[in-house]
């Protein structure tokens, strides 16, 4: 069922911008504490669900990339002020070995801790971070409201978020997937198939944001679970769903602009539920230019 004609709420576009500083000002005072995603979320008063792709639309970074980087500035700061050892700094940091550690900052700096205690060469600190303001579009994102019942999901699990797309866990992940439904005869009882990336941790790099690719089940049929195939439900209500045309590598500008264009000014509410994404055409049959995804934001 669908409805087009729903009147959103009062909209504010300025009040997100707002909160993204705050959470950022948050993050900056509390750099040597634990810092969940329930936390940050709860901070600004967002589901854990849209709370990274809300960050990562106005600052084109990852909150957990971001959280690294500034622990990490701190840590250089350490490393050329202070006397404390570098495990101290790895610790505090939030990492769990100066083996991680070391790794974390050569990323960052191209340099090792140890490096620069040894060698007083002192890399370019990168610390502060854009919030990007909303513009006036001169076209609305076309979107369809949407009811949905509850449905049914068969689904693996398989994490890695590289280059700002899970491509390479999808692949896995449906490998797995599509093996497991051949091979036990289950074609006739599933339907389109759908990822869903569920959070961002932002205590962990981003290859270990999990992907869950699955196929919608028509009906309960009976299924034998087996090995890292399981079963899962997405709740139903309304959604407002999008089209993306092209390749699986840009949805992210995709999804981006849903949540800094589109959804400040559409007056709605975010709902607690996981957004999702449905791929309409198989890749295995059309060119990357000519494939359809469906983009699925749950609202009140």
């Amino acid at each position: 069922m669908c409805f087009n004609q729903i009147m959103p709420a009062q909209r504010n576009p300025i009040k997100i911008q707002n909160q993204i500083q705050h959470l950022v000002d948050y993050i900056e005072t509390h750099l040597d504490e634990v810092l969940s995603l329930e936390m940050l979320a709860n901070e600004i008063g967002y589901s854990p669900f849209h709370l990274h792709h809300i960050f990562r639309a106005y600052t084109n970074e990852t909150l957990g990339g971001y959280i690294r980087r500034r622990r990490l500035a701190n840590a250089l700061h350490w490393l050329t002020h202070s006397d404390r050892r570098i495990i101290e700094i790895a610790l505090i940091c939030g990492y769990q070995s100066s083996a991680s550690f070391s790794k974390g900052f050569r990323q960052i700096y191209g340099i090792t801790p140890s490096e620069v205690r040894k060698s007083f060469r002192i890399p370019v600190s990168i610390s502060t971070i854009q919030i990007r303001p909303n513009r006036q579009r001169s076209y609305p994102m076309e979107n369809e409201i949407r009811e949905i019942p509850d449905q049914l999901v068969l689904a693996v699990e398989r994490k890695g978020l590289t280059q700002k797309n899970f491509n390479k866990a999808a692949d896995e992940a449906f490998l797995i997937l599509t093996r497991f439904i051949r091979l036990n005869g289950y074609g006739s009882h599933v339907g389109a198939c759908l990822g869903i990336t569920p959070d961002e941790n932002v205590d962990t790099p981003s290859q270990n944001a999990r992907y869950i690719a699955g196929y919608f089940l028509k009906g309960d049929p009976k299924i034998e679970l087996r090995g890292e195939v399981n079963k899962l439900t997405l709740p139903g209500g309304r959604y407002a769903v999008f089209v993306h045309k092209g390749p699986y590598e840009v949805l992210w500008k995709t999804w981006d602009q849903i949540y800094h264009d589109w959804f400040p000014e559409s007056g709605f509410t975010l709902r607690d539920a996981m957004p999702y994404e449905v791929y309409v055409r198989n890749k295995q049959e059309f060119p990357p230019q000519e494939l359809i995804t469906e983009i699925y934001i749950p609202i009140q």
